[in-house]
């Protein structure tokens, strides 16, 4: 598996273009997930996050029960929208990563870049495989099910180490690389 971006968007400044569009794009799409308040419960403290970690029939029955209908819509409308949020938040950390194999060829950290990039499209796959298992536990009369509950918890861990420890990193490192590339054409 090469670097997509040695064939497209050769330029840094086509590249800069991108960054900021996906960008920006990933946060619309983001903040459309949060746009109604699912609130807080006793059950589920972190909203969405705690169902999607419930890993038990009960858990995952108890944070549906105390939501009741209306927490169900608003929690089912979040997933959906999420699908969307997936294919942004793939496109832009792999594409970062990318970007950040290309512009260290020859170091030790490029081919974890690019093997990192890669991984991007994993993370996507298991959150719909996760999203799916939620909405059929919504869907469910008695309210969740062990084998649900068990593969959005198996599929969310991964995907949110994958995201949330790897996603900062080579987000700040590109913003970094930009801001000093900026700085270096402005000074010259």
């Amino acid at each position: 598996f090469g670097n997509p971006l040695d064939h497209i968007l050769i330029s840094t400044f086509s590249r800069c273009i991108a960054f900021v569009v996906l960008l920006v794009v990933t946060g619309k799409v983001g903040l459309a997930m949060g746009a109604e308040e699912l609130g807080k419960y006793s059950a589920s403290p972190y909203k969405i996050v705690s169902f999607e970690l419930a890993k038990t029939e009960k858990t995952a029955g108890d944070i549906i029960k105390e939501w009741g209908g209306v927490g169900k819509y608003l929690a089912k409308k979040e997933i959906i929208i999420d699908f969307g949020f997936i294919l942004c938040y793939v496109a832009l950390l792999g594409f970062v990563c990318f970007w950040l194999a290309d512009s260290q060829k020859g170091m030790w950290t490029s081919p974890a870049w690019l093997a990192l990039g890669w991984s991007m499209p994993i993370a996507g796959l298991l959150d719909v495989i996760e999203n799916i298992a939620l909405l059929r536990m919504l869907d469910m009369d008695k309210g969740a099910s062990s084998n649900l509950a068990g593969i959005a918890f198996w599929t969310a861990l991964p995907k949110s180490i994958i995201t949330t420890y790897f996603a900062v990193i080579p987000i700040a490192m590109v913003t970094f690389i930009m801001l000093v590339g900026f700085l270096l054409k402005v000074i010259r």
